[in-house]
């Protein structure tokens, strides 16, 4: 479906200034020479972002949010539910650089150099991120038959990830987990690149519900 722009936008219910209470993130939504604008900041350093692919609804506005700082490029969906809350749909990727949770001996051999045997050896252990996305999440990985077994588990409060559609492609294992306790999504591809490290792409999807700060009908001052 591609979304239209929308010629009259004075009285889009998404005008105003967003924020959410675990964010240091401010979105403000407005109007310059008649067209919808968001603009974004983060409030801890001051930071802008940078805003592209803006498009909007009657009731909803979908934006791509780049952090300068980071390079972090976000998908954007913000839908209105009343005049005072929106939801808002965050789609993202990160790769980041997980460790085994007990280091095995040292190897001298370049996983492009393993067998599809011995990459699937190298998989199995706990894994985790403890400066990622995700830094309480603990990865358990085993094999058993020619299976594999995952579980993933919120450390912080012992929360059980629901794990499924779990495939291994000759190189790579991939999963996807769900948060239950917020409904997160992410999709994550594991492969090895020694012993006790791994590289992983996490593509993520997650929603909350932010609150309307204020009115704001005109672009702030650039």
């Amino acid at each position: 479906m591609i979304l239209r722009m929308v010629s009259k936008v004075k009285n889009h219910p998404l005008l105003g200034i967003w924020e959410h209470v675990y964010s240091p993130t401010k979105w403000i939504v407005s109007i310059s020479n008649g067209k919808l604008m968001v603009d974004g900041v983060d409030t801890s350093n001051w930071e802008k972002y940078r805003i592209s692919h803006l498009a909007s609804t009657n009731a909803a506005v979908t934006f791509t949010s780049h952090y300068p700082s980071t390079g972090r490029v976000v998908s954007n969906v913000c839908t209105a539910l009343s005049k005072q809350k929106m939801k808002v749909l965050l789609s993202y990727e990160v790769t980041e650089i997980w460790t085994r949770s007990t280091p095995h001996a040292f190897s001298k051999t370049h996983p492009s150099n393993l067998d599809a045997r011995s990459r699937q050896d190298w998989l199995v252990g706990n894994w985790h991120n403890q400066k990622g996305d995700d830094p309480r999440v603990v990865c358990t990985i085993s094999r058993n038959n020619n299976r594999w077994y995952i579980s993933a588990e919120d450390t912080g409060d012992a929360e059980q990830l629901r794990v499924t559609g779990v495939k291994w492609n000759g190189r790579s294992l991939s999963f996807r987990t769900m948060m239950p306790s917020t409904g997160q999504i992410c999709h994550r591809t594991l492969k090895p690149i020694s012993q006790n490290k791994l590289k992983v792409v996490l593509q993520i999807k997650e929603s909350d519900v932010w609150e309307r700060l204020g009115r704001c009908e005109q672009a702030p001052a650039k």
